[in-house]
């Protein structure tokens, strides 16, 4: 490739398709969330706020997906953009997970299905710091070496 792009490597080309599955696996959901939203308009209280940054999740996912494709620095913004909104996301669905889970009695609390809950949203939490650390890497400009110059002969 040239020197703006390099070559993609197999691990960059992996994060790409991950980016696009995990847009293409929960969009359904999301539409049926959304469709339900706007029939229950008047029944229940508003739930766009957190499905609009659902939305944006997914556009940052696409829009990272390809521009790591193309291997252009701006995909280490928009997937480092797309990280931060999902912490926010998901600190927010944890808080209301843990707010839940404090009302049951301690032998619920303590089970492993609890633990196994919070041990995915932490492991989805470090591969996430991990894809975009690994996407700032390799995306971020390399210091090039000027050329040598022919060293000048006295005559």
């Amino acid at each position: 490739m040239t020197q703006a792009h390099p070559e993609r490597p197999l691990l960059a080309t992996i994060i790409s398709i991950y980016l696009v599955v995990s847009v293409l696996v929960p969009l359904p959901i999301a539409l049926i969330y959304l469709d339900e939203f706007f029939h229950s308009v008047f029944i229940y209280h508003t739930t766009l706020p957190g499905s609009a940054m659902s939305w944006v999740i997914f556009g940052l996912a696409m829009a990272g997906a390809v521009t790591l494709w193309q291997m252009r620095r701006a995909a280490f913004y928009l997937i480092a953009t797309r990280f931060g909104l999902s912490l926010l996301l998901k600190f927010k669905l944890i808080l209301a997970y843990s707010r839940r889970v404090s009302t049951m009695p301690p032998a619920i609390t303590h089970s492993m299905i609890v633990n196994m809950a919070y041990a995915v949203i932490v492991a989805d939490w470090i591969l996430s710091a991990l894809i975009v650390w690994y996407v700032y890497k390799i995306t971020s400009p390399k210091a090039s070496n000027p050329p040598l110059s022919e060293p000048e002969t006295i005559a």
